[in-house]
């Protein structure tokens, strides 16, 4: 699984490199800058849910812990902040 990972992370950065010239020439710096970036972590994410999916992690699964660790996280802020 973690080498599935590393290949996504390597098959992004070189996705982002190969594109970084067109987006600069058609866009203004900063937001070829800001779609490079989405570029790459879009890339990462397919991977890594493909790499989640080849070790045996069902997307329901996935899904429930996400949902879970959102809501423990909101109600640490909430407790933090007083309300």
């Amino acid at each position: 699984m973690l080498a599935l990972v590393v290949i996504g992370w390597a098959l992004a950065r070189d996705i982002g490199h190969a594109a970084a010239p067109t987006f600069f020439r058609r866009m203004d710096p900063a937001t070829a800058g800001a779609v490079g970036f989405m570029i790459r972590l879009g890339t990462l994410v397919i991977t890594g849910l493909a790499a989640l999916r080849v070790a045996g992690l069902n997307p329901q699964a996935l899904a429930v812990g996400g949902r879970s660790a959102l809501s423990c996280w909101a109600s640490l802020r909430s407790r933090r902040s007083g309300t």
